[in-house]
């Protein structure tokens, strides 16, 4: 019998996906689920359900900017190539999403920007 479980750290934090065949004798600690593939790593077991954490937050907005904005502000080239409409629509959005921590129900809840 397949058995799926979520492998949890010290704080119950989710660091990866474990599907075992046969009895288990788990020597580090995990959290029985029937789709464990669909747990997102970094989240929270909060004894109910899987949240965010701030850090997982935190660390999906810093990829956005580094893959998303930082190109093209971060390029002087690119970055005097556009329009001064463009650069202000490239700025609201950076700045929002520097601003994604200031959100009400950050993390747990998080509206994120668009460009």
């Amino acid at each position: 019998m397949l058995r799926k479980y979520v492998q949890v750290d010290e704080n119950n934090i989710a660091v990866c996906v474990c599907l075992v065949e046969g009895e288990v004798d788990a020597p580090v600690p995990v959290i029985p689920h029937d789709n464990p593939e669909t747990v997102e790593i970094g989240t929270k077991w909060d004894g109910s359900n899987w949240v965010q954490t701030e850090e997982l937050v935190r660390s999906k907005r810093d990829k956005l900017l580094v893959e998303q904005v930082d190109v093209v502000a971060g390029n002087a080239l690119r970055w005097a190539s556009l329009s001064s409409d463009e650069q202000a629509s490239w700025s609201a959005y950076r700045t929002a999403l520097l601003n994604v921590p200031q959100q009400d129900d950050f993390p747990l809840n998080v509206s994120w920007p668009t460009r």
